[in-house]
């Protein structure tokens, strides 16, 4: 953001406006935009003057939650972290879900304003299968992996965008001999109907459920993106088409636009892409074109090929309820949850209440091969309530002031093929204003908890052998 210096002119028309008080001139301010308020500012010097007042700058910045910049070392000023970074880059911080076909994948952003910075993560779940002590029935918090960070370069004096190699430096032979850092990068492709299915020698293409889906109750149409070029997406014309000899995966058009969205190029033959793009035991028809070259161009410079979209969550933190108040109200649950699914580890999930269909529905942010991201993992019917007696004979019911449904789950067999879905019965007992336990019927004593994510960076602890790794606390109960 830069407007430049101010015009050496004074015209007629701003000649009022120059000659207002500033604390007339303030509150006209914040009902503009950034872009508007440097125009209007850098209009003539009587208005310029006004240009750097922290109190204009300051009220920007609040909105992406910049209120007290005193433990920066870098930002002297409101002016210095709105102009620097947030204008620019604001939009990014929060959460970001992707459409990887069946896993998913969760980037988040969130400002370090010690660094003067914002700070791009991937969220990654160990897999609980090779802990031998712990427990399947409890989720995992995740441990945050940066791969981004943005601010002020030191040597040039510009905001960029710089890659993370994670969790070691990459190299790659360059065809001029020299030899390059194989770092991630950042781009923002256009809008699409392009979406992921999969293809079988037996069955005709079936599509992954649409993410997001029209009316998706985590998408957050008000963030907004960050101001950087718009890249075009790429056509699934150019793959290989004609059924597979085994189920695999590739793109078609759909019927739905897909909104635009974030997009990481990861390292090349790197042994971290399992963080951008998770595993899936799958033929991938999406890496080669129809005249059998690949389909990714690691020195394009631009997003060539398919790789996962990011979309903005809108993951809401509220406070949870007590299951035990009288005025206990089911719209408490709303927001994200990490739930345990045995072999498959950890998963994120968006609750969501219906008050006039009266039901509180999951969704599933990230997901698995036999039920994958996008689709409902289970809901509950509030008229469904078990009554206190009934919540007594329940034998795996740990707390006896839970609030007890009857609701019914998604399964299905690897693939999530129409033919493969089905329903199970289940209980849902709100045991406390932050954790669930649902028993699935027909899967004995195994019952998973489900908890309501919360993340506290300050009780965080950085990661002893590797860089850019933060550790969660555990669970406090």
């Amino acid at each position: 953001m830069d407007p430049g210096a101010p015009h050496a002119y004074n015209d007629e028309q701003w000649k009022g406006l120059a000659q207002l008080n500033y604390d007339v001139l303030l509150p006209i301010c914040y009902y503009l935009t950034g872009d508007d308020v440097a125009h209007l500012l850098s209009t003539c010097h009587a208005l310029y003057a006004h240009y750097r007042h922290d109190t204009i700058w300051r009220r920007l910045c609040r909105p992406y939650g910049l209120t007290d910049i005193s433990s920066s070392e870098v930002w002297s000023s409101f002016y210095d972290a709105y102009t620097q970074v947030l204008y620019r880059y604001g939009a990014l911080i929060g959460i970001w879900a992707s459409d990887h076909p069946y896993r998913g994948n969760v980037l988040e952003f969130r400002m370090d304003v010690k660094r003067g910075c914002l700070i791009g993560e991937i969220w990654y779940f160990e897999n609980e299968a090779f802990h031998a002590n712990h427990d399947m029935q409890v989720p995992r918090l995740p441990e945050y992996m940066a791969v981004f960070r943005i601010g002020l370069d030191d040597t040039s004096g510009q905001t960029v965008i710089t890659p993370t190699a994670y969790p070691s430096q990459n190299w790659i032979n360059n065809p001029n001999g020299s030899n390059e850092a194989c770092v991630p990068s950042l781009h923002l492709l256009a809008e699409t109907h392009e979406e992921p299915v999969l293809c079988h020698p037996s069955f005709p293409p079936s599509p992954l459920p649409q993410f997001p889906a029209p009316g998706s109750i985590w998408y957050d149409h008000e963030r907004g993106l960050p101001r950087i070029a718009l890249e075009p997406s790429p056509d699934s014309s150019e793959l290989i088409s004609g059924l597979p000899s085994r189920a695999a995966l590739s793109m078609a058009p759909g019927e739905i636009i897909k909104p635009a969205a974030l997009c990481i190029v990861p390292p090349p033959f790197s042994d971290p892409e399992y963080l951008y793009e998770p595993q899936v035991p799958l033929l991938d028809l999406r890496l080669l074109k129809a005249d059998g070259t690949p389909m990714r161009d690691y020195t394009a410079g631009m997003c060539t090929g398919f790789y996962p979209r990011y979309y903005p969550l809108r993951a809401p933190i509220s406070e949870g309820m007590d299951p035990a108040d009288e005025d206990w109200d089911p719209s408490s649950l709303e927001g994200l949850w990490l739930g345990a699914y045995g072999p498959h580890g950890t998963e994120v999930l968006c609750v969501e209440h219906d008050p006039l269909g009266q039901e509180v529905r999951a969704w599933k942010i990230t997901g698995d091969l036999n039920v994958p991201r996008g689709a409902q993992s289970w809901k509950f019917r509030l008229d469904s309530a078990l009554d206190r007696q009934e919540n007594k004979e329940l034998s795996w019911l740990r707390s006896p002031n839970s609030r007890v449904f009857l609701g019914i789950g998604t399964v299905s067999d690897v693939g999530f093929r129409p033919d493969q879905r089905g329903s199970m019965n289940l209980t849902v007992a709100v045991t406390s204003k932050d954790q669930i336990y649902i028993h699935w019927s027909g899967m004995g004593t195994y019952i998973p908890q489900y908890r309501r994510y919360k993340r506290d960076v300050p009780s965080e602890q950085l990661h002893d052998s590797v860089e850019g790794i933060r550790i969660p606390t555990l669970w406090s109960s």
